[in-house]
């Protein structure tokens, strides 16, 4: 018999990343069966947590980049500043 993890584990992993790179905690995610998850007490499909997953990454993507064009921007104004 082989060994390894379910795939479900692997959507768990990806959406415990993804909402703690958006949110910075980590939310409680487990898989029921049949393709359900249970998401912060929410019951979701797998074809949702797919789509929640890809909406979380693009979030955390906007959000850093975002914090980058804060931080060239404040790098900016502190320079302006000491002049």
């Amino acid at each position: 018999m082989a060994t390894g993890t379910h795939p479900a584990e692997r959507y768990i992993d990806e959406y415990n990343t993804a909402y703690h790179d958006v949110y910075g905690q980590s939310p409680k995610v487990y898989y029921i069966g049949n393709q359900w998850y249970q998401v912060n007490g929410e019951m979701i499909h797998h074809t949702m947590m797919v789509s929640e997953i890809s909406r979380l990454k693009d979030l955390a993507f906007i959000q850093k980049r975002h914090a980058r064009q804060q931080s060239v921007l404040s790098r900016l104004i502190q320079k302006l500043r000491s002049m």
